[in-house]
C-alpha cells in the first residue's frame, strides 16, 4: 500500500518542480544561421527574416519550456558598413503564420511595420569579428513555448550590400522549465 501512495506523491513532486527552477536547464547547440543579403540593405528597408523555422530540429527540448536564452556568436562578412543591427524573432501561433504581413519571397521576407514586439536584441558588429551576442526576452520566450523561430535582422547603423552575410554560429541554447 505505502508504493501505491509513494508513486503518485512523486507525479504531484515532479509538476510541481516543472516550473520552479528545480529541474537542471538544458542545453542544446543550434545550427549556424546565415542570412545572405538578398539585395542593399539599409535602415529604411525593415526587417529581414528568413523564411525557415529555425527551431524546427529542437522542438522536442522546448516542451514544457518556460524560458530560452540563445549565447554564440554573430559574425558580418561583405562589402558593405554596417556598424550596428538589431536581432528579431516571430512565431507562428496556432493557425497564424509567423510571417503574415509581410513581402514574402523564396527564402526571405521583408516586414517594413512595427516589429518592436519582436525585438529581442541591439548588436554592435565590427566587420570580420565574431561579436558575442546573448538572446533572451519575452519574443524569444513566446518562440520556444511555440516551437516556432523565424529570426531575422535590421541594419540599424551602416549599410549591407547583396551578397553580404550575418551568421550566428557557435550558439547553444538554454531551456529553462
Amino acid at each position: 500500500m505505502k508504493k501505491l501512495l509513494s508513486l503518485p506523491l512523486l507525479g504531484v513532486l515532479a509538476l510541481t518542480a516543472c516550473g520552479t527552477g528545480i529541474l537542471p536547464p538544458v542545453t542544446r547547440t543550434l545550427d549556424p544561421i546565415t542570412l545572405t543579403m538578398p539585395t542593399a540593405f539599409s535602415l529604411a528597408s525593415g526587417v529581414l527574416y528568413l523564411n525557415e523555422n529555425q527551431f524546427a530540429k529542437v522542438a522536442d527540448v522546448l516542451k514544457n519550456a518556460s524560458s530560452l536564452t540563445i549565447d554564440g556568436q554573430a559574425l558580418f562578412v561583405g562589402v558593405g558598413d554596417l556598424q550596428t543591427l538589431t536581432i528579431y524573432v516571430r512565431t507562428a501561433s496556432g493557425s497564424a503564420n509567423a510571417l503574415d504581413g509581410c513581402t514574402i519571397n523564396s527564402n526571405y521576407a521583408v516586414c517594413s511595420g512595427d516589429e518592436s514586439a519582436h525585438k529581442v536584441q541591439d548588436l554592435q558588429i565590427i566587420k570580420g569579428q565574431k561579436m558575442a551576442l546573448h538572446l533572451a526576452g519575452a519574443a524569444l520566450n513566446a518562440a520556444a513555448k511555440n516551437k516556432s523561430a523565424y529570426f531575422g535582422i535590421k541594419v540599424t547603423s551602416g549599410n549591407t550590400f547583396q551578397g553580404d552575410t550575418v551568421t550566428i554560429s557557435d550558439a547553444k541554447a538554454t531551456v529553462q522549465f
